[in-house]
């Protein structure tokens, strides 16, 4: 028994030695770790990226010789990586705590008017992540008792003296509010948007906004098929971009950074583009897809009629954003119409060759750019995974 206690000793002081190792390796892999989540900060990212995750630990079980199984070691790093990245999350709390805390033109209220499905998400965005911000919502056709997350008010002048004001409703809306409430805004105040058209809504705030009040156009590229405050979310933001309509004067550039770290502290990635070119941009992007989502749901329900179609995932998910309001829409449309129209004849053109095949080989060279195209889109969102 002696020898086999002899023998167990320095067995012991060898995994000592190796635990002491690991420990070491692990503190500087939370180090870099914690570097990393810097990068994403300034980068817009989201702190967890799951496809990186998942590639991690694909690698690391491809290596894997044993004599564990690989689904310990899956398990062993999938523990490592959770904790890697709880301690990225809270290591970014604390630095942007401390420059919200020393940063003199702190932003302390916001109250968002609208709340829907954009209002809600942003208000209940903030109180999750941003709890440094007091929260403060507006929308006459919600209930008070709607929400227990953030303070609903029923008067619009409590909401006009907030340090921002997010305007989260559709663009007609926003329009309105801007014609209507914009001289009652006091000096200082940054008013947002959440339209999903820019040129027009920048345009009314310069002309309507008073001395002193600056104005920072936003859009969101997030969303869902249904609306509704009973569908926002406080995630809805994480990953996404968030483009924003900056006008150059330095106070409107001190504001847009403002809102710029508003939004990285809910999860959004702040993307900076002229008012005209993000319209144009989004009627090929956005805009052309919903009219093309809702055009093959209607083409289907005529010829079909009652019945439904065998289908594949391509028809459900070619087809999923057409369950849209269109009282959102409307206002798209009719802000944004030239772009649209332009982007639908260029459409059309191509439906048209599509329309008079000949031997094919117009029709496969369409294949293969469309193919090229669609590829160099999957590998730019794979890289920035």
């Amino acid at each position: 028994m002696s020898k086999l206690v002899a023998k167990l000793r320095p067995l012991r002081t060898k995994i000592d030695r190796l635990d002491r190792e690991i420990l070491k390796l692990i503190s500087e892999r939370a180090d870099v770790v914690a570097q990393v989540g810097t990068v994403k900060r300034r980068l817009g990212l989201p702190i967890r990226i799951a496809s990186r995750e998942r590639k991690i630990l694909r690698t690391l079980t491809d290596l894997n010789t044993g004599p564990l199984p690989s689904s310990s070691i899956a398990a062993i790093f999938h523990s490592l990586i959770e904790e890697c990245r709880r301690f990225e999350a809270s290591s970014c709390e604390i630095r942007d705590n401390s420059h919200f805390a020393q940063s003199q033109n702190q932003v302390k209220t916001v109250a968002v008017i609208g709340i829907g499905l954009m209002g809600g998400s942003l208000a209940r965005a903030l109180c999750k992540y941003a709890p440094e911000y007091r929260v403060i919502g507006f929308d006459p056709k919600l209930s008070r008792r709607a929400t227990t997350e953030f303070k609903l008010t029923n008067t619009i002048q409590e909401a006009l003296q907030a340090d921002v004001v997010a305007l989260a409703m559709p663009v007609s809306a926003i329009l309105a509010f801007l014609r209507k409430e914009g001289a009652h805004l006091r000096p200082g105040t940054i008013v947002f948007d959440l339209g999903s058209t820019k040129k027009l809504i920048a345009e009314t705030a310069k002309r309507t906004l008073p001395r002193g009040v600056c104005f920072v156009g936003g859009h969101p590229v997030a969303g869902k098929a249904v609306g509704g405050f009973a569908n926002s979310e406080a995630d809805l933001f994480q990953g996404r971009p968030f483009v924003l309509s900056v006008g150059s004067s330095p106070p409107e550039r001190r504001a847009a950074r403002e809102i710029e770290r508003l939004i990285l502290r809910i999860g959004g990635r702040p993307h900076r583009m002229n008012a005209a070119d993000h319209d144009r941009m989004l009627a090929l992007t956005s805009h052309l897809p919903q009219l093309l989502a809702t055009a093959l749901a209607a083409t289907a329900s005529r010829t079909l009629g009652r019945r439904l179609p065998i289908h594949g995932s391509a028809f459900f998910e070619m087809t999923r954003v057409a369950e849209s309001d269109f009282v959102v829409w409307k206002d798209i449309l009719e802000t944004n119409k030239l772009y649209i129209a332009n982007i639908l004849v260029s459409y059309q053109n191509i439906l048209q060759s599509f329309i008079n095949y000949g031997d094919g080989r117009a029709t496969q060279a369409l294949f293969d750019e469309g193919c090229r195209f669609r590829k160099k889109l999957r590998l730019k969102k794979e890289s920035s995974c």
